[in-house]
């Protein structure tokens, strides 16, 4: 069931709220309805226009992706990590230091224009930058920079176009297309249902990148 938020609740309210004065209008005297009345309530209509999430199969295909890119960063470059001075004398507490996410999630982007892995106010400290230095040393920071994208695209789930936009230009051509610029090593079962998928919804996804750059 579709769930409310804030927002979409606050812009219902705001419609009851016109609605009621437009009929106390006319219970009182029909002359006394404006143009300015009509035209906030059709405004405010607009506004509440559900946005389209993104479709499931492409959000399911994406999770199999990251969960197996996850077993790849988790089984093989962050235990050598662990091994490390960096990681040793990383200066924060052992919970965070056994958490794989606290070095595999950078700060959102949206939050740090000074770049990804510093911090930030209001914002936890995060490892990613000192766990991409170390996968650069081993040859595979493609994973964790795949893992920080498919994260920032995990937020945009709700907005279809805002999601299609981003796995068209982020993810599939630099992550998942053969021969890709940071290719990351999937099985060919779950790199052929990610690209049968961006083959599918194609038409849309050039609409939304489109839309993205405002043409």
């Amino acid at each position: 069931m579709y769930a409310m938020h804030g927002k979409e609740r606050d812009q219902q309210s705001a419609i009851q709220y016109t609605i009621i004065k437009l009929n106390f209008s006319i219970s009182k005297e029909p002359t006394q309805i404006t143009a300015s009345s009509l035209i906030s309530l059709f405004c405010i209509m607009a506004k509440t226009k559900k946005t389209k999430t993104a479709p499931k199969d492409l959000i399911e295909a994406m999770a199999v992706a990251k969960e197996e890119i996850t077993r790849l960063l988790v089984f093989d470059p962050f235990v050598r990590f662990k091994k490390t001075d960096i990681y040793k004398n990383s200066g924060v507490s052992k919970k965070k230091m056994n958490n794989p996410d606290f070095w595999m999630i950078g700060v959102p982007k949206d939050y740090l224009p000074s770049g990804e892995g510093k911090n930030y106010k209001g914002l936890p400290k995060s490892g990613y930058k000192a766990f991409l230095e170390h996968c650069k040393k081993e040859v595979s920071s493609e994973n964790l920079i795949f893992y920080q994208r498919a994260t920032d695209l995990e937020r945009l789930v709700d907005d279809r176009k805002k999601y299609f936009a981003f796995f068209a230009e982020d993810i599939y051509p630099k992550h998942i297309a053969v021969d890709s610029a940071y290719e990351i090593n999937l099985v060919a079962g779950s790199r052929n249902t990610l690209t049968g998928l961006y083959d599918d919804h194609k038409e849309e996804i050039q609409e939304a990148i489109a839309e993205s750059y405002g043409e």
